[in-house]
């Protein structure tokens, strides 16, 4: 039972993330709820062109961004912009007033994968 207790410690509480775009990826752009950008397979390679929708990462709870689906495309926030690897918008909230500006590192949850930006997937690891 110790070392069930120690590797799911050592593991995070059963779940792991990759993430870390910006590693190998450079030229980040925003346009609509497209996320562009110029990625490598490695830090020295070759880079490709490359663009993922944030409407498959990033959600609204009550006016604030968070990971989730189906935010940037449907109205709910507005005004985004993206300074690096972090994304700023405004968010509607529940009583559909207009929050103040919320940010999200995008860095936390979006990897490259072979040069293509990908969205992270939660990866639960069963216990042993």
């Amino acid at each position: 039972m110790r070392y069930q207790a120690l590797s799911l410690a050592i593991l995070g509480l059963g779940k792991s993330y990759a993430a870390h775009f910006s590693d190998t990826c450079n030229s980040f752009d925003l346009q609509g709820s497209l996320l562009m950008a110029k990625c490598s397979e490695s830090p020295n390679g070759y880079y490709y062109d490359t663009v993922v929708d944030l409407n498959k990462c990033v959600g609204n709870k009550d006016g604030v961004l968070i990971r989730g689906e189906n935010v940037l495309g449907n109205m709910e926030c507005s005004i985004c912009l993206s300074i690096g690897t972090q994304i700023r918008c405004m968010c509607y909230g529940r009583k559909g007033v207009l929050a103040p500006s919320s940010v999200l590192d995008l860095d936390d949850f979006i990897s490259n994968q072979g040069g293509t930006l990908t969205c992270d997937q939660e990866v639960q690891v069963a216990p042993r």
